[in-house]
């Protein structure tokens, strides 16, 4: 049966817009993915990160995007 994020454990969250190399925030996600793929991640980027989505999916991960007022980008990716 499927369950959202919210049914889960207690989500893990990254504020990521403040690195400045593209990579970087790419490689944080995914390791947090990694060290604790049980938990729900919500993410704060400081902009849309199109390649992470096939990295994602790819993964069996689902997520759910949106834009904020800023201009940033917050993604809640969970183990679907």
């Amino acid at each position: 049966m499927h369950q959202g994020p919210e049914a889960r454990q207690a989500e893990l969250f990254l504020d990521l817009r403040s690195l400045d190399v593209p990579v970087d925030p790419l490689v944080r996600v995914l390791g947090a993915l990694e060290a604790e793929p049980a938990r729900p991640l919500r993410v704060r980027l400081a902009r849309e990160p199109s390649p992470l989505y096939a990295m994602l999916a790819a993964g069996g991960w689902a997520w759910r995007t949106q834009a904020l007022a800023d201009g940033g980008y917050e993604i809640l990716i969970w183990r679907d």
